[in-house]
């Protein structure tokens, strides 16, 4: 009885114990496996040149450095220049930079040929506002076997093609350099285009049709390049010459006149040699502007304005002109538009020979056929012109000028009149008025119709009129 009892109690108590060693729930969350963190990356492209030719796309982390490439394949006559930042080449790249967002890199080429010695000549052409010069002109038509005076050729330089020439360039003097004879739209003419950023200087500016003008009267040394392709305009010193047109006064105003086929352009007489000085125009010191009274332009005659007989400083067509329309002014297309050629020259239209009147106030040209008008109270008022007056015959020529003959007839009250040439623009007419001995109106005591006639006389030579004015009860 013992042993059992003995080997129960044991059983029971190996139990207990197992029973009491039973490990607890564990209360932590079972540990997961994260992915690796996404690394940010750029594209950086590499461009040969600032054309847009690509060379090279490399992939870079966020904050790296991208790597300098090889130099691309050699050009020949150009040197590679490194890589750059834009287009424009504003800044060299630093590839010490880090890389933060997408990158385009542009390589630059220097040009740099091998010398190739120019055996060409070039000269100087335009209006130098220089009389002393006078054999430097536009006259370079292109035409074969023309012996031009060697004094407009620029000397070469030893083992360079650059070429120069010292010469005295008036107030507003323009020039260009070309190859003698050849078509002014080749590329081998130097204009304002070709001069460099840094040879850009207070005594040159651009003018028209990409012309080189001079603001700064003076000697001037005048360098091409032509492998490189560039221009120079430097100021030596002043101009001493007689024939140089010096910087203005203050205060002081240009002569201003017409040029054209009415001057042969202000070139010498094919017959005579003798030249012939454009037409000046009056100038209003009141007013500011310039005025011509009668002006004969035959069919198909061209002109334009200039200052002091010079290319330095001209005028022509422009779209704020106004012009009637027996004058023609040239047109060109631009980007599918008409638009006024202001290069070209105004022209006088089939049927349109004939006397006219110029108003000009350096800001456009106003033009319209020589007429006169009627003003007064005893007509209509003082306040404008009345409708022009008929010419009744053919202007002839007579001893001291050009005769004209107008009349109308026109109802009138008490009061009184003058007979005027019309009003243009700002120019009223009243430099050339008609009226009674004296200078005095015409006086109407009795109202009715009357026929006016007025005759008169055109001085070509000083561009004034003389005359007389009578009228009749009709």
């Amino acid at each position: 009885m013992k042993k059992l009892f003995k080997g129960f109690f044991v059983t029971t108590l190996a139990v207990t114990l197992l029973a009491g060693c039973k490990p607890k729930p564990s209360s932590s969350t079972p540990s997961v496996t994260s992915e690796p963190p996404v690394v940010e990356k750029h594209i950086v492209e590499f461009y040969e040149d600032n054309l847009g030719k690509f060379y090279l796309e490399v992939e870079v982390e966020h904050g790296k450095k991208v790597a300098r490439p090889d130099d691309p394949a050699a050009r020949k006559d150009y040197d590679f220049s490194g890589w750059w930042v834009d287009e424009e080449y504003s800044a060299e790249f630093d590839f010490d930079t880090a890389i933060t967002k997408d990158t385009s890199i542009y390589g630059k080429w220097t040009f740099n040929p091998e010398y190739e010695p120019d055996d060409r000549t070039f000269h100087l052409v335009g209006g130098l506002n220089n009389t002393d010069a006078s054999y430097i002109n536009w006259n370079d038509t292109g035409e074969e076997g023309v012996d031009w005076d060697v004094r407009s050729y620029l000397t070469k330089a030893e083992d360079s093609n650059l070429f120069s020439i010292e010469i005295e360039i008036g107030y507003l003097g323009t020039f260009k350099v070309k190859v003698p004879g050849r078509p002014w739209d080749t590329d081998m003419e130097f204009n304002f285009s070709h001069i460099k950023e840094e040879d850009l200087n207070e005594d040159i500016q651009e003018g028209e049709l990409d012309n080189i003008q001079i603001i700064n009267a003076g000697l001037y040394k005048i360098e091409v390049e032509s492998t490189y392709r560039w221009a120079r305009a430097t100021r030596l010193g002043d101009a001493t010459g007689d024939g140089v047109r010096q910087n203005p006064a203050d205060g002081e105003v240009a002569d201003w006149g017409i040029v054209g086929d009415v001057n042969n352009w202000g070139n010498p007489d094919d017959e005579t040699s003798e030249v012939k000085a454009d037409f000046s125009m009056h100038y209003n010191e009141s007013g500011d502007f310039y005025f011509y009274n009668a002006m004969y332009l035959p069919e198909g005659a061209e002109f334009k304005l200039r200052a002091d007989n010079s290319w330095g400083e001209v005028f022509g067509p422009k779209a704020v002109n106004v012009v009637p329309d027996t004058i023609i002014q040239p047109t060109t297309e631009v980007e599918g538009e008409t638009v006024i050629d202001e290069g070209g020259n105004l022209k006088v239209a089939e049927g349109g020979a004939g006397y006219y009147q110029f108003f000009f106030d350096k800001s456009k040209l106003v033009i319209q056929k020589l007429s006169f008008v009627l003003r007064g109270d005893a007509v209509g008022g003082w306040g404008e012109d009345s409708n022009p007056l008929t010419l009744v015959s053919e202007p002839e020529a007579v001893e001291g000028g050009i005769q004209f003959t107008y009349e109308v007839e026109v109802a009138v009250v008490e009061g009184a009149f003058k007979v005027k040439m019309a009003a243009i623009e700002a120019y009223d007419g009243w430099d050339v008025a008609f009226g009674a001995e004296g200078g005095e109106n015409f006086v109407i005591e009795t109202a009715g119709t009357i026929k006016i006639t007025l005759v008169t006389v055109l001085d070509l030579d000083t561009d004034t009129f003389t005359g007389e004015v009578t009228f009749v009860a009709v």
